[in-house]
């Protein structure tokens, strides 16, 4: 007898009568409550069984509600019965076997799953398994009627007396056990005896439905060490399940024509808008995001939902319209299906920024405010393509955009957003992405709008600290931040090619893509046989370089939002431009500081300093161009604030700003010279690259033009004496007008002259036309590409060239196709001055986006873009999938870059700005961006991923083995044993590649109203954790399964090493995710629940 046993047999039994009975002992145990036992002040049901347990021969239970955790709080207590009986059913309505040992499993493994956060291996249930296994359990249930019985009766042959009854309220399960405030009661000697008489009848009646195996299976499925492959495949099918939707069961025409990537991608859209609200779709370029997007609208347009379509007007007319009207157009009969509209027509001021200003709007503006209302109320889904155009959390299109995805009714609005690019030149640019997902008042991954900036300023903060990163970071894939990439793991869907190849080949499919060449340079060389050009280049130098130092400060004082301590300067005494014009607030008198001005004004005064030089590098027309734009620029600034006092100014420097700066030019837009895939918002345009034609308009007319054009009439509202000294500031600007007249000068000087750029250019250009070859020209400007196509006719009278610019609308369509034929569709009808077939196409950025060139041999930047990400998009208009119908499969293209002159180079250091925005978005999103030059001693072309392709990222190699895994099903007994795991669930892996620990959970949250609609994206999310020796906790499930993939099938599970130290790991585990989730503001709201979980041992 243990010790135990000892003290409990020194108690008084309760039914001991003052007649001894020697032959048989006496029930030791005491009822300090009497014979009510209710779960309070520790008089539960579990402590009364067990006292009675001492001394016990057979246990018969009758249990509405019968769960497993029950016989492991019973636990040791167990071993004394040589018989113990279960009859349970149920008190609701099920009464069919199968019914019943469904609830009992469910009923089970949600209070085991309980213990487990105390006991993971559940080591209290082995001795009920044990007595199982000796054959010391029966088990029916009961199926005649409902069951509500809740009785227990011990029978006790050397006790007295010989059998004790309790009955009441308390079923046999952890509540009815411990936790419910039960009525129970102990029976009299009678009573007990009418129980057991009822319970032998009960049992009789039930003889058909025994369940002992069933059970004893239960319990071995609970404690059984999974196989370490069974929880992978567990975890791998939990995770793959929240990515990717199901497979249609009648997919249609568009969904069957979809490559193995497509299609895969198209589900994982549909999942992710499911649970999420939005997606951002960010394939590289060239691998069909559109017709990602066209399945996802035919899927609503089917269910009667309306879809709004957002995009760049030049891809709407190149791209969208032809995919619309040719696989949706019974959808675009007005609402009820699909709407249009270009990301131009959300540039308007809002309503709420205009009854701020007190600004009476147009009637045009007035419309677009009733349209964003009517979108507002219609739109199911709105498809953003090219997204990256609303980074800008400041611009009239976000905010606009913003407002229109606001909740109608109380329903929430979907977005898909496609880029290939989402980041352009900081981290806040994607946070401002992410944050239309969230929405005013929504989250993405439980991060509000306001946090996902934060996060992605810290970011930017600390990049712009580090200067530029070095090679070895970019074996990164993720961000420095874990929390964003745990939010870009929720809502991103970016794939590599490598990643679109083993999803086709996970399928028997074939996706194929052109070869790329290794990228080639021209660094352009003026040598001495140009001095006109090298002394134009060393005067720019010299008269901009001044303030360049100037501005750079401010724009740092800007960025470094913590440093409160500021005073003004001036710029450089120093002979220079000054940039007068665009930094009014140097010339406040009064002491107040109005820091954002200021700082936002050397935001726009370095922009107009880099372009300009940028145009000088670009070809010596654009630069004639944007010095006589910048001076068209100062004149409209003087006429706004000083009127006629100006005109004697305004006729000096009339001749030289509105020279024709080429004979076969035609008329210009005055609001810029470079032309982008996509005008800003009036409100964003930050300078003005282009010039006034020699129409003969009279000053008076082309300056009022100019100020109205520029909005100057808000811009310098406030700009008056007292406050400033205008007195000065006109001193300034007449000093920069004289400046810029002696460069421009200068430039025509140059232009006398051969352009020693162009000169290098075309010799590469002559041996790629005698190869035969179809040759694709990009430029950020568009004076350099009317330059281009004027001079290559010239020099190149046998060959078709065309020019794609905004200026080109008409036509544009059928220079596409006769460039690019087998990829195009042919319009009709055909305009009579473009050839049936195109040698050379010279383009600006507006063809950079979302158009296919495969046809094309070489593409070549004649100037590198600031921005990497426009470069991205270059390359990826040849860079694209082909059909093996179209384009023979070992078709080949190269690159060429064009890089300016180390003495550009030197001033504006325009090649370092390019690798450090390389680098920051490779880092966040793994982009291919092996097409530029890095900076070394050799000035060798490299690569900055391992392989020109892009490696597949691990995440993404998790999402490949899950498609495989759907695409070639389980074998039948590993499918059932994934199956019957049950949550919580443990195994041992004795030959893992790491020592640690692994652990899947979901998110559980309280069913209140705030979990709901703050979290409900999160709630039931699949979470995997690992803790690795000597490294810590990650939550990476691209790592994680990456590890657990290297598991074998059919090798058992080893035992565990120390359940104790597990434990505290497992702990610790769960304490690190809710310290993640505890920045989101959230700590009490959600839950974890332990699904499985793995022991790593090396050996």
């Amino acid at each position: 007898m243990t010790a135990d046993h000892e003290e409990l047999h020194g108690d008084i039994a309760e039914y001991q009568t003052s007649d001894p009975i020697p032959e048989v002992s006496s029930d030791t145990s005491v009822r300090p409550h009497g014979s009510i036992i209710d779960n309070r002040d520790g008089n539960t049901l579990l402590a009364r069984l067990e006292r009675a347990t001492v001394g016990g021969r057979e246990l018969s239970i009758a249990s509405a509600f019968f769960s497993l955790e029950g016989l492991a709080m019973l636990g040791p207590t167990l071993a004394n019965y040589e018989r113990i009986r279960i009859l349970f059913g149920d008190d609701a309505s099920a009464r069919e076997r199968q019914s019943l040992l469904a609830l009992l499993r469910d009923r089970s493994d949600a209070e085991l799953l309980q213990r487990r956060a105390t006991e993971p291996t559940l080591a209290a249930l082995r001795p009920a398994a044990e007595l199982f296994a000796r054959g010391r359990v029966e088990a029916r249930c009961y199926t005649e009627r409902k069951f509500h019985a809740k009785a227990y009766l011990i029978t006790r042959p050397d006790l007295y007396p010989s059998e004790l009854g309790i009955l009441g309220s308390g079923n046999f399960t952890r509540p009815g056990l411990t936790q419910n405030i039960e009525l129970n009661t102990e029976l009299t000697l009678e009573q007990t005896a009418q129980l057991h008489a009822w319970y032998e009848e009960r049992w009789a009646e039930a003889e058909h439905e025994v369940v002992t195996d069933a059970l004893y299976g239960e319990i071995l499925r609970q404690i059984e060490l999974y196989d370490p492959y069974l929880l992978y495949l567990k975890a791998l099918l939990a995770w793959g399940s929240q990515q990717v939707a199901p497979a249609l069961s009648e997919p249609s025409e568009i969904v069957q024509a979809l490559d193995p990537h497509q299609e895969h991608g198209f589900r994982r859209v549909l999942k992710l808008i499911e649970s999420h609200h939005g997606c951002m779709l960010c394939d590289g370029v060239g691998l069909g995001k559109s017709y990602i997007a066209l399945a996802v609208m035919e899927r609503y347009c089917r269910e009667g939902r309306n879809v709004l379509l957002i995009a760049p007007k030049s891809i709407l007319d190149a791209s969208w319209s032809y995919y619309l009207s040719t696989y949706l157009d019974e959808y675009l009969d007005g609402w009820g299906g699909i709407r249009a509209i270009a990301t131009t027509e959300l540039g308007f001021v809002s309503e709420e920024k205009a009854a701020k200003q007190r600004s009476a709007e147009s009637p045009n503006v007035r419309k677009r405010w009733a349209d964003l209302r009517r979108w507002s109320r219609s739109a199911d889904l709105v498809i953003v393509d090219e997204s990256h155009n609303f980074r800008t959390q400041a611009a009239n299109r976000y905010g606009n955009l913003l407002r229109l995805l606001r909740p109608h009714q109380s329903r929430r609005k979907n977005i898909l957003l496609l880029s290939a690019t989402p980041i352009n030149t900081s981290y806040i640019d994607l946070a401002n992405q992410l944050a239309l997902i969230a929405g005013d008042s929504g989250r993405v991954a439980g991060w509000s709008a306001p946090q996902l900036r934060k996060l992605a300023a810290g970011l930017d903060d600390r990049s712009s600290q580090r200067g530029n990163l070095t090679m070895a970071s970019l074996q990164l894939s993720s961000t420095p931040d874990q929390h964003l990439n745990r939010v870009l793991e929720t809502v991103l869907i970016q794939r590599s090619r490598k990643t679109v190849e083993g999803l086709a080949r996970s399928v028997g499919k074939e996706v194929r893509f052109p070869t790329r060449n290794d990228p080639r340079t021209l660094e352009i060389v003026i040598g001495d046989e140009h001095p006109a050009y090298r002394d134009l280049i060393d005067l720019a130098r010299r008269l901009f370089e001044p303030t360049a130092s100037y501005i750079s400060d401010l724009q740092a004082k800007r960025k470094n939002r913590r440093n409160r301590s500021y005073s003004r300067r001036q710029p450089s005494a120093q002979k220079g431009i000054k940039f007068a014009a665009y930094l009014t607030e140097q010339y406040r008198r009064t002491p107040e500081r109005a820091e954002k001005a200021e700082h936002d004004e050397a935001y726009l005064a370095g922009l107009v300093f880099v372009n300009a030089l940028k145009q000088l590098e670009s070809s010596p027309a654009a630069f004639q161009g944007i010095l006589q734009s910048l001076g068209l620029g100062l004149l409209a600034r003087l006429r706004h604030v000083f009127g006629d006092e100006t005109r004697t100014v305004s006729e000096e420097h009339q001749e030289w700003i509105r020279m024709p700066i080429e004979p076969t030019v035609a008329a210009v837009d005055p609001n810029g010279d470079n032309d982008t895939a996509e005008s800003e918002d009036l409100d964003e345009i930050q300078i003005s690259g282009g010039s006034l034609d020699a129409s003969g308009d009279e000053t008076d007319a082309w300056l009022t033009d100019a100020v109205r054009s520029r909005a100057l009439g808000r811009k310098l509202a406030a700009f008056q004496e007292p406050e400033y000294d205008t007195s000065r500031w006109r001193a300034d600007i007449e000093d920069d007008l004289q400046l810029l007249r002696e460069i421009h000068t200068a430039t025509i000087k140059a232009r006398r002259n051969p352009d020693p750029k162009l000169l290098q250019v075309l010799k590469a250009i002559r041996e790629i036309v005698d190869r035969g070859q179809r040759l694709l020209i990009f430029t950020q400007s568009r004076r350099t590409a009317e330059y281009l196509e004027r001079e290559l006719r010239e020099q190149l009278k046998s060959e078709a060239v065309a020019r794609i610019d905004s200026h080109v609308v008409h036509a544009r369509q059928a220079i596409i196709h006769a460039f690019c034929p087998n990829y195009n569709p042919r319009p009709d009808p055909w305009p009579p001055s473009v050839p049936e077939r195109l040698d050379i196409l010279i383009s600006t950025d507006v063809l950079s986006e979302g158009v296919n060139l495969q046809d094309a041999d070489v593409i070549l930047s004649y100037d590198i873009h600031w921005n990497p990400v426009r470069l991205i998009q270059r390359i990826g208009r040849v860079d694209r999938r082909i059909d093996p119908e179209r384009t023979p499969p070992d078709h080949r293209f190269d690159i060429i870059n064009v890089l300016p002159p180390e003495e550009i180079d030197g001033i504006i250091g325009l090649v370092s700005s390019v690798e450090d925005r390389t680098i920051k978005i490779s880092r966040t999103l793994g982009l291919d961006v092996s097409f530029f030059k890095t900076t070394d001693p050799a000035g060798n072309l490299k690569e900055f991923n391992a392989q020109a392709d892009g490696d597949t990222s691990p995440l993404e190699e998790a999402h490949n083995t899950y498609a495989r895994l759907i695409a070639h099903p389980l074998p039948e007994e590993h499918a059932a044993a994934v199956e019957r795991i049950p949550p919580g669930a443990f195994g041992a892996w004795a030959e893992a590649p790491e020592d640690g620990v692994f652990a899947m959970f979901t998110l559980q949250a309280d069913d209140t109203r705030e979990s709901l609609d703050r979290f409900e994206d999160l709630i039931g999310k699949v979470i995997l954790a690992a803790y690795l020796d000597g490294e810590g906790i990650t939550t990476d499930p691209g790592a994680i399964l990456t590890i657990l993939s290297r598991t074998v099938p059919n090798v058992r599970s080893a035992l565990p090493t120390d359940e104790t130290r597990l434990s505290r790991i497992l702990a610790s585990i769960r304490d690190h995710i809710r310290s993640e989730y505890a920045s989101r503001e959230m700590p009490g709201i959600i839950r974890l629940r332990l699904e499985c979980w793995m022991e790593w041992r090396k050996s």
